[in-house]
């Protein structure tokens, strides 16, 4: 019997493709992954077996504080920090699920993940992750798109950061 284990940390673990799932008898063990999950992880539900059983009850992980975070959705998670959600209810930074990206950060909708803006973007951010999706250029922009320095043909207008042709 395992008696120091207190979370399962399988943040990884995306298929089970043979064998049975036994999680028994840890009496620190919290953690909350409902059979739904399961169902998605085991390659054949029909022919692999969960035990699950004898672990800490559920109310005395509640009790102490011991639940999934905040930041993870109804999937719920392997441990109780926010970056052992199955699944992030709002975003994920860095392995961690968050609530929001932060400001020099921009959130790519599809994946629910936030990335770095483009290198030539301010401070203030962008809406994207390319160079002519920046809210604020870090140094010039030239033709619509952030740039480190102005191209030859182009003069500097240090006062709005904008190249423009030369005449």
């Amino acid at each position: 019997f395992q008696t120091s284990l207190e979370s399962l940390g399988l943040t990884s673990l995306q298929e089970v493709n043979a064998g049975k799932i036994n999680i028994r008898h840890n009496k620190k063990l919290c953690y909350s992954v409902g059979d739904s999950v399961w169902d998605r992880i085991l390659k054949n539900t029909a022919e692999q077996e969960r035990q699950i059983n004898g672990n800490r009850d559920q109310a005395e992980c509640d009790a102490d504080g011991k639940i999934c975070s905040d930041q993870c959705n109804a999937d719920g998670c392997w441990g109780f920090e926010a970056n052992q959600c199955i699944k992030c209810a709002n975003f994920e930074q860095d392995g961690k699920c968050v609530e929001s990206c932060e400001a020099t950060n921009v959130t790519h909708y599809s994946d629910k993940q936030c990335r770095p803006c483009h290198p030539q973007c301010n401070a203030d951010g962008c809406w994207g992750f390319e160079a002519n999706q920046c809210i604020k250029c870090a140094n010039f922009e030239q033709d619509g798109k952030c740039v480190e320095s102005c191209e030859a043909t182009n003069v500097t207008h240090y006062s709005d950061k904008q190249c423009r042709p030369c005449h």
